[in-house]
């Protein structure tokens, strides 16, 4: 073992060479991050739910184009259009 290697390839090797502690505080900011990011999409899914009945909600009144709902809310005449038509596998 040369030049500040020692350990690193080893797995369970830390940063510094030695074995890989579950203690490290840089492990529980990670997981509450992970933490924080599922629940992030788990929101996010919640909205976009939303958002897509109302979409289909609006076009089915008859009242509103494709173009005039991306206008109105920010997206593309693409984006309404797999809103309104999913995709079905």
């Amino acid at each position: 073992m040369t030049g500040g290697r020692a350990g690193r390839d080893r797995p369970g090797a830390g940063v510094s060479g030695g074995p890989a502690r579950a203690d490290d505080i840089r492990v529980q900011q990670a997981r509450e991050h992970q933490r924080a990011a599922e629940a992030a999409r788990v929101v996010a899914a919640s909205h976009l739910a939303t958002r897509d009945a109302l979409v289909r909600n609006l076009y089915a009144e008859g009242a509103w184009s494709y173009a005039q709902l991306a206008r109105a809310l920010g997206l593309t005449p693409e984006l309404i259009a797999k809103i309104i038509r999913p995709q079905r596998r």
